[in-house]
């Protein structure tokens, strides 16, 4: 199987998880060897685009879990990162653009030995 038809399955994998808003299987599956190989290739069009929702960074979104003095876990938790409208059209993840998330997945993706 080519390069660019294991992309295109990779992709219609994605999508399916677009759908469900699962940003953490998405990564998952970006990660992996099959998402890597996906990402090397050259014929897949990474560009921004405006979503109508806004959801986290997938980036430096964080929840923290704060700790009572015991080092139980309470209620409350804080978040880190922001609730943003761009994402990447291949990859189906929302982006901060200003903070450099964007240039931060794909520069980090671009370089790795698949």
């Amino acid at each position: 199987m080519e390069q660019h038809e294991r992309a295109k399955d990779v992709l219609a994998q994605v999508a399916e998880l677009a759908e469900k808003n699962s940003t953490k299987s998405i990564k998952k599956l970006l990660q992996s060897a099959k998402g890597l190989d996906a990402l090397a290739c050259p014929l897949v069009e990474h560009a921004i685009v405006y979503a109508p929702k806004p959801r986290w960074c997938a980036v430096c979104f964080r929840m923290v879990t704060a700790r009572d003095a015991d080092g139980n876990p309470t209620k409350r938790r804080t978040t880190t990162g922001g609730r943003i409208k761009t994402r990447c059209s291949a990859c189906k993840l929302h982006f901060c653009v200003k903070k450099g998330c964007w240039k931060k997945w794909h520069h980090q993706h671009e370089h790795e030995d698949v």
